[in-house]
């Protein structure tokens, strides 16, 4: 594939055209204190919370479960 890199970013650039970031966290293994209290807080508000990771499916699946996105019987 000829000029992947400039490939790659103009279909990047495109995908944020027009975008409004409200909010990035990181999270790591372990959550922060008081991350299931909040997320449940902005549920509460009527604001949705995804949940976005590059982990394997095993780290993602107990951090989703950990944060309160998923129970243990999904």
């Amino acid at each position: 594939m000829e000029d992947r890199e400039k490939q790659t970013n103009d279909v990047i650039e495109s995908l944020e055209e027009n975008m409004d970031l409200l909010a990035i966290t990181g999270v790591e293994d372990k959550l922060q204190d008081d991350v299931l209290a909040t997320i449940d807080t902005l549920r509460s508000a009527g604001i949705q919370v995804w949940m976005l990771t590059g982990d394997k499916v095993e780290t993602a699946t107990c951090i989703a479960i950990s944060a309160g996105f998923k129970n243990k019987r999904q």
